[in-house]
Formats: structure tokens, C-alpha cells, sequence
């Protein structure tokens, strides 16, 4: 089976995944997403660490290393994503074409290069058009720094070894108030995260907070598509913590499972307790 681009009809770069594979994953995203939230979740819910450790140095920047640990989230045991690299001063930010060129010159499996391309791509076009700038131009401030690179390498290996044919994302929490950003004072959610989210179910819960990041965005956008939990029978949940422990659980749910209405290949059973035909 051949991972191509798990499908997203809001997105150019979309493709449907090759293949008879019933795995499911749905994201639960009540207390927002970021990049370290849904690579912790991915590692809770199975991923081994050595494919995201592997994929991060595969990107072959000097110093950048990244490590997990079990951590508490208002009572709720998460995993807690976590990247290291010497830090610049001033931080390091790239352009879309040289974070383009890193990855398309790594050593990275074809198929995570595919899927973090179109991460990046996506996300440059929204910034590209926010800014009034061309995609060759546009600059990407945090989300070029290592940190978030690394998440999306890691997110991008993680689906990859997932393999779902469908990935779902329910409603956003984007959080309240304002944020500070390299273009200073804005009101969650940021101009990008609410440009990426188009055609997504989002609403504003709880903590003055920025509870959705560009990068979390920028994932969802590329890979997922809409919706409520689907029929599937779970096989597997994890919780992916967020930087802050804040009044309720600052977690991703990530539910993996069976798909119950993507038909079987001829010759399999369906397995779902409610439709056993």
C-alpha cells in the first residue's frame, strides 16, 4: 500500500490514499491542536518514537533533536512532545522555498516528503495571500523555526506509518483574547489559523488563550476533513499535551480505529458490533 495524500476536498493537493485499508483516525480537538500536541497524541495512541525521532534527523539540520515524556494535564496523562536544537540568536526564520529545499533534499522516505510538502505549500499559500506577498516571497516567521518544522516532519512520518484512508477532525476549539505574534498584537485565532481552517467546524471555548496554531492548522488542513466521530470501532486513544495546564484539559484526543462505513475488499468481513453484515 502506497500513502499518496490522505484526502481533503477543501485542498488542491489532495489525493485519496491507495489501497483497502480500514483505518480510521479522528481528531477531538476540545482544547485546540499545535504541532507538539498532535505528534505527542500520535505517540500515544502507538506511533513508535523511533519513526518521529528518525524522520526529525533525517531532516538534517545540525543540533536538532526532539524527546517525549509522560506528563498530567488537569488529571488527564498525556504525552508530551518536546524538540531541542541550539537556539539562535535572532531566531532562525525561513522562507517557504528554503524550508522546501530541506526537505525535498533530505533523506526522507519519498512519502513523508509528499505529505510535509503539502503541509508547507498549504500553509505558505494562506500567509502568501494574508500578507500580499508571492509564495516564492512570503516568509514564514514561527512556523519556519525548528521547532515547528520538526513537528511537521514528525506529524507528516506519524500518518505515514498510521496509514489511515481517512483522517476526521472535529469541532476546533480555537480559544479567546488576544496573541503575540512576529507581527505583533492579534485576537485569537491568528489570521492564518482561521484562513487554513476554512471549511472546518470551529468555535471559541474557554481559557483567553491560543488554544490552535498555525502548525496544528496547517495539518488538519492538508490531511483531515470534517466531521463528527465516525461509526469505527477503537482500537487505540491517546492524548497529546499541550504546552500549558490550564482550567481543563489541555490535551488532543486521537482516536484510531476501524472504519464501519468504508466497504470491505471482496472476501472480508465487516467486524463492527453495530453492523455485522
Amino acid at each position: 500500500m502506497e500513502w499518496v495524500v490522505t484526502l481533503n476536498p477543501f485542498t488542491d493537493h489532495a489525493q485519496q490514499q491507495k489501497g483497502d485499508s480500514m483505518a480510521l483516525v479522528y481528531f477531538d480537538p476540545f482544547s485546540g491542536l499545535s504541532g507538539d500536541m498532535i505528534v505527542g497524541a500520535f505517540l500515544d495512541v502507538g506511533v513508535p518514537f523511533d519513526v518521529v525521532h528518525q524522520s526529525v534527523r533525517q531532516l538534517g539540520i545540525r543540533g536538532l533533536d526532539v524527546g517525549c515524556q509522560r506528563t498530567i494535564r488537569h488529571g488527564v496523562a498525556a504525552t508530551k512532545f518536546e524538540v531541542a536544537w541550539p537556539m539562535a540568536d535572532p531566531p532562525v526564520h525561513r522562507h517557504l522555498p528554503e524550508i522546501l529545499s530541506l526537505v525535498e533534499n533530505s533523506v526522507l522516505d519519498s512519502s513523508v516528503q509528499d505529505l510535509a510538502r503539502t503541509i508547507f505549500v498549504k500553509l505558505g499559500q494562506v500567509e502568501a495571500e494574508i500578507h500580499g506577498e508571492t509564495l516564492s516571497d512570503v516568509h514564514l516567521h514561527e512556523v519556519g523555526a525548528e521547532d515547528s518544522l520538526a513537528d511537521i516532519v514528525a506529524a507528516a512520518a506519524s500518518l505515514v506509518w498510521l496509514k489511515p484512508h481517512r483522517v476526521v477532525v472535529g469541532p476546533i476549539n480555537l480559544g479567546a483574547g488576544f496573541m503575540h505574534s512576529a507581527h505583533g498584537c492579534y485576537p485569537v485565532p491568528g489570521p492564518a489559523t482561521l484562513a487554513l481552517l476554512k471549511g472546518f467546524v470551529a468555535y471559541q471555548d474557554g481559557p483567553r488563550a491560543e488554544l490552535a496554531t498555525p502548525t496544528g492548522a496547517a495539518i488538519v488542513a492538508a490531511v483531515g476533513i470534517p466531521g463528527v466521530m465516525p461509526l469505527m470501532t477503537v482500537k487505540s486513544v491517546g492524548y497529546g499535551a499541550g504546552q500549558r495546564d490550564l482550567c481543563r484539559p489541555n490535551v488532543l484526543r486521537v482516536v484510531v480505529g476501524e472504519d464501519c462505513a468504508r466497504p470491505r475488499a471482496p472476501g472480508k468481513q465487516r467486524r463492527c458490533r453495530d453492523n455485522p453484515e
